[in-house]
């Protein structure tokens, strides 16, 4: 995320037939001034704005309503809640839903961007499905989950789901696609359901951090998760590369 002095002259063309009509602003907590600066210059610029509150559990509801608050005041056409470490089970999102609902203006629409350490991305974005709106909501999703680690939800499983409620989508359409196009890309670019992933999730820590270690020689999944329980709790939710460096100093000290 830029700076409030570079994001004040953020260098992107109005919108017009030759750009993208909508630009999305995922941001952590620390970054959220520096978000509004943006999206403020981007709405002036003709753009739809999706603002998407990173870690999203890590507010607090004072801090949450703030932030709402400061939204609701600059109306991009969007604000999502993202499981961004895959830690939230369908309960704490239909919790987080509602109490969004009831500070979001109206005329806001509501996301929601979920991932799958825990396998829990389908059912998670189901619950916010259910949880009941008035407002065009929105669900991030990818052919087959592809995404970064672990993935996101499949859309293939939600165009399903909403299928069986009322025929919309040509699943064909999107199963070719997989075949012809991403199914290369899978098998040669592994995502999904692994246990460095889903051991960030049950530690409330960003993934980059098995990532990390696995890319520094640590695959024992014995010793990576001993490195991740060394990671202090101020450090868990962005890779601080010198605290993660002596780590893998220490594990493999121990190891000889």
């Amino acid at each position: 995320m830029l700076n409030q002095a570079e994001a004040a002259s953020f260098d992107i063309p109005a919108r017009s037939e030759k750009t993208v009509d909508m630009i999305r602003l995922a941001y952590f907590k620390s970054e959220f001034q520096n978000a509004i600066v943006l999206a403020k210059s981007l709405k002036d610029k003709g753009y739809e704005v999706f603002l998407q509150a990173m870690a999203t559990f890590m507010y607090s509801d004072d801090e949450m309503n703030d932030m709402l608050r400061q939204i609701n005041d600059m109306k991009p056409k969007a604000f999502y809640i993202v499981d961004s470490f895959s830690n939230l089970f369908p309960e704490d999102i239909a919790r987080m839903a509602k109490q969004v609902l009831l500070k979001l203006d109206k005329d806001i629409d509501f996301g929601f961007h979920a991932h799958n350490n825990i396998q829990m991305a389908f059912s998670n974005a189901i619950t916010f499905m259910d949880v009941e709106s008035d407002r065009d909501i929105y669900i991030d999703g990818s052919i087959y989950g592809m995404g970064r680690g672990a993935g996101n939800v499949p859309i293939e499983l939600l165009m399903d789901y909403l299928n069986k409620k009322e025929k919309l989508y040509n699943l064909e359409v999107l199963l070719k696609t997989y075949q012809d196009y991403i199914k290369p890309i899978f098998e040669q670019y592994f995502w999904g359901y692994t246990h460095p992933y889903y051991l960030t999730a049950s530690k409330d820590m960003n993934s980059v951090y098995s990532w990390y270690f696995m890319n520094n020689g640590i695959n024992d999944i014995v010793r990576l998760n001993k490195a991740l329980d060394m990671i202090s709790d101020d450090s868990k939710y962005a890779l601080m590369k010198d605290e993660a460096s002596e780590v893998v100093k220490k594990i493999r000290g121990e190891n000889g």
